[in-house]
Formats: C-alpha cells, structure tokens, sequence
C-alpha cells in the first residue's frame, strides 16, 4: 500500500550536484511563472508552520534553510510560527502586510512562502478527533 513517505523512500540518500539541484529548481521555478526567471533585487524565505508540530516539519525545515542559504546564496529567510491561541488567516495575513510594508512585493522581488504542516483546501465546521483544530483555509 503506498503512502505519503513510501519506505523506499528514505532507504538511500542520492547526491546532487549543487548546479545541477540550481538548475532543477531554476526551471521548476521558470515553469511555474511561465517565462524565465531574471534575477531578483530581493529574495525573501517565509516558513509557515504550526506551533504544535505533531508530523516533524523542523527538521527538513532547517536543511530547506541551509539549501536555499548554500546554494542559492538567499539569506532574507524567517520563520513564521503559528501560534495556537492565534487566528491562523490573521497572522499569515499579518505577515504579508509586513513583507508588503517593508518593500517586499514591488516588482523585481520574489517571495518564497512554504507552508510545512497539514492542511485543507476549504474551512470545515467538524472537530477533530485528535485535537483542536487550527487550519488555514484559502478563500
């Protein structure tokens, strides 16, 4: 039966050349935007995840942070933790206002934003079994 993280997996690591992961990444970047990518005045890493970290999303978001650091010399990254007395919506909001006011989102500039956690695409009204539930919900 397959799952999210199949055992084979994480069996073995492979290794990459630095160029040729910048080059993968480049051009997945490139597809998603539809035209090459040009450089950038500004690069700025958000990582968005839960205070409560019950799935282990730390860990892979430090060797993200040390990826994008080394390889792609990128050194504007923060961490957006979510705490669980917050509105989830509000303080990702807050924090895009805050990229917004500090000249982030003018032309030329690219934001990164990585959300590591569960999620859902639309709000629900259900509670959950294991705990309660903090979500964010794309409206």
């Amino acid at each position: 039966m397959s799952s999210v993280k199949p055992e084979h997996a994480f069996s073995s690591y492979s290794k990459m050349r630095s160029q040729t992961l910048q080059k993968e990444l480049q051009t997945s970047v490139s597809s998603a935007l539809g035209h090459p990518v040009t450089s950038y005045d500004n690069v700025v890493v958000v990582f968005i995840r839960f205070q409560v970290d019950d799935i282990g999303v730390v860990d892979p978001e430090i060797e993200l942070k040390a990826t994008f650091h080394n390889y792609f010399e990128i050194t504007r990254m923060a961490t957006l933790v979510i705490p669980v007395d917050v509105d989830p919506d509000d303080c990702v909001s807050d924090a895009l206002v805050q990229l917004r006011k500090d000249g982030f989102t003018t032309e030329n500039n690219l934001i990164i934003l990585i959300y590591s956690g569960h999620g859902r695409v639309t709000c629900t009204d259900f509670e959950e079994v294991r705990a309660p539930s903090y979500e964010l919900c794309l409206k």
